[in-house]
């Protein structure tokens, strides 16, 4: 089941704790989304304007994923996903693809994106498959970042243009 969650409310606080928990033990991977943030700011960044948050729950009602929308520029929309270890990836993909459709027919997206990262010379999977499943591509070269530690991290964008999703490529 996924639902919209609402900023300002104890349950989107309570939410966000525990996704905001599932950053903490994975900080690379979480590099821009959470990984090295006080909880007070990545709860005032997932409340701004600009991004939605939807809870995903397992059949059993556990909190198993959180999806943040961003919107990026006109049209466009960023989805990050931050998920429990073991978490299903039928019910992400699931979630995903209907957000996907809402999206781009009822908000009239041009553009959806999901970035990967790239840790330790190793691309997230998680992501890499969300981009794959989305039937994303590649934009552009990979971004390069100075990692705290000093190493590299770089992030690819793919992108889902709505015309590619309308011509039937959608799942």
């Amino acid at each position: 089941m996924i639902f919209t969650l609402t900023p300002n409310t104890p349950e989107f606080d309570a939410y966000l704790w525990q996704a905001w928990g599932w950053t903490q033990e994975r900080k690379a991977f979480y590099f821009r989304t959470g990984g090295y943030q006080a909880f007070r700011d990545y709860l005032r960044q997932a409340a701004s304007e600009n991004r939605k948050q939807f809870a995903i729950e397992s059949d059993g009602g556990f909190f198993v994923s959180l999806i943040t929308v961003e919107m990026f520029a006109k049209d466009a929309y960023e989805f990050h996903v931050t998920s429990c270890r073991g978490v299903d990836p039928h019910l992400v993909r699931e979630s995903i693809a209907g957000l996907a459709r809402d999206f781009f027919t009822k908000l009239n997206a041009e553009y959806l994106a999901v970035t990967v990262p790239k840790y330790n010379g190793h691309w997230h999977t998680g992501s890499k498959a969300l981009a794959e499943f989305m039937d994303c591509i590649p934009d552009g070269e990979p971004e390069r970042e100075d990692w705290v530690d000093g190493k590299i991290i770089e992030y690819q964008l793919y992108v889902l243009p709505k015309e590619v999703w309308l011509n039937g490529r959608r799942r």
